[in-house]
């Protein structure tokens, strides 16, 4: 049945018919209908869905009235403005609590930062399951292969770098793979998992009893550190005027989490029986991590935006997997909307450059605390004070430089920062003395701030 014989000849036939008046535009001159900016159906329930105070929590008021899309009595432009206030108010909102979230789970993750080496020595002492003595054969052998000396100190700094290589590579395989189940179940139900998991580690490392148990722990801790990468997910999934203040939040939640949760680790780890008390602290920090995330986190991404099965995730997975694969950015390539082969080209540079920047700074950075308590026996606390000092700093250039560097002098800055760099990591190497290696170190903080090869406008090449 034809829409005018059901309604009549004159009846309105548009999708969305306000109570008054309808939203399109009849010609009665040549009795023809024409709609402008009337959005579809399927547009119009979704919104409505979106708006709907019943099924959001979002909803906001406009005169001392709910805006509801059946209920409100301005046009479709005014909903439109209304619609994008609720994006924004709900963006704000999901930001804030993600902001939450990733600072509870930094602030267990560094608690043990100062604490590391200390527990390692005295789970070495004491293992009597053999598989310390076995993972330190391997490092000496590794030492002797690269002609590094075989003393303590150089055997602890590279039995710390073991444990560190390997909880990255867990990290390395487990977040594509739950990348791809998030984009299939949404994001805070794997979220949700994750961080069960990183509570799972904690327990077994607070009442670990050897070595064997606490390994166990850092490999669970590995596969389940993926709430920062999901984080970074539902952000994305937010409107794009969001993206770059919800990522800067989550920067804000790296820099206090890495000053406060050291200088925490080490004052608990002063007394005796540090190291477990630490670990219930991060436990703590880790469940309180989940209450905010069940309670004030809400679902980012819809159902209509979901990937149809895990499998077609995972498949793109290996593609993040693979290191031939990742370095050519091939799912980039793959994509509908790929890049133009300028970009691609100039993207790949950035990426083989960053990788080198991140080689070398994770080296610097999880061995630094093996490399004073060997060379200068820093204690727990003093461990704690040094990373305290090093997170002010960055803090403090972030704040007060990066900030500042006006659009398109991204470029030069970096440059500028890497070649900072050099001299800070010759001064931390070398030092013989505290002066020294607190220079090298103010030198990394500041060159290691401003340099982060990702903040490069994308409109600069390398050629």
């Amino acid at each position: 049945m034809e829409a005018n014989e059901l309604f009549g000849a004159g009846a309105c036939t548009c999708p969305y018919v306000r109570t008054d008046t309808c939203m399109c535009h009849t010609n009665n001159t040549n009795n023809t209908r024409t709609r402008t900016a009337i959005p579809p159906l399927k547009e119009v329930r979704s919104v409505e869905q979106r708006l709907d105070v019943h099924q959001s929590p979002f909803h906001d008021r406009l005169d001392g009235r709910t805006v509801r899309l059946g209920q409100a009595r301005a046009g479709w432009g005014d909903l439109g403005m209304a619609e994008q206030q609720q994006e924004e108010n709900r963006a704000k909102y999901v930001i804030t609590a993600i902001f939450v979230v990733v600072l509870l789970d930094l602030l267990g993750f560094t608690l043990i930062l100062p604490l590391l080496p200390s527990l390692i020595e005295n789970y070495g002492n004491e293992d009597k399951s053999g598989l310390y003595q076995k993972l330190q054969a391997g490092v000496n052998w590794f030492a002797d292969g690269v002609g590094v000396p075989s003393t303590k100190r150089y055997n602890a700094v590279l039995f710390g770098g073991l444990l560190g290589s390997l909880f990255s590579l867990l990290q390395f395989l487990s977040n594509p793979i739950m990348g791809a189940a998030s984009d299939r179940y949404g994001r805070r139900p794997i979220m949700v998992l994750c961080l069960v998991g990183v509570m799972a580690s904690y327990i077994i490392w607070a009442t670990a009893g050897g070595f064997a148990m606490f390994l166990v722990s850092r490999v669970l801790g590995g596969f389940s550190r993926c709430s920062v990468s999901l984080a970074a997910a539902a952000i994305a999934d937010l409107t794009q005027s969001a993206h770059a203040r919800g990522m800067a939040m989550v920067g804000a939640a790296f820099s206090v989490g890495f000053i406060v949760g050291p200088i925490l680790g080490a004052l608990i780890g002063a007394g005796a029986g540090g190291g477990g008390y630490a670990a219930w602290l991060a436990l703590a920090f880790a469940g309180a991590a989940v209450v905010v995330l069940i309670l004030a986190l809400p679902e980012t991404l819809l159902p209509e935006d979901r990937a149809p099965s895990v499998l077609v995730g995972c498949k793109e997975a290996l593609y993040l997997i693979s290191p031939a694969e990742l370095f050519n950015f091939t799912t980039l390539e793959r994509r509908k909307e790929a890049l133009t082969q300028a970009d691609l080209h100039r993207l790949r540079q950035l990426g083989r450059l960053y990788f080198l920047y991140i080689f070398i700074y994770s080296g610097l950075e999880f061995t630094l605390a093996f490399l004073t308590h060997t060379r200068f026996h820093y204690s727990s606390m003093q461990q704690g004070k040094m990373l305290f000092l090093v997170g002010v700093a960055m803090a403090a250039v972030q704040g007060g430089y990066v900030r500042r560097v006006r659009r398109h002098q991204e470029l030069k800055l970096v440059q500028r920062a890497l070649l900072l760099l050099i001299p800070a990591f010759l001064l931390v190497g070398w030092a013989t003395n505290e002066p020294v290696l607190y220079l090298g170190l103010l030198l990394y903080a500041f060159g290691e701030e401003i340099s982060p090869v990702d903040d490069i406008d994308s409109q600069h090449s390398f050629s």
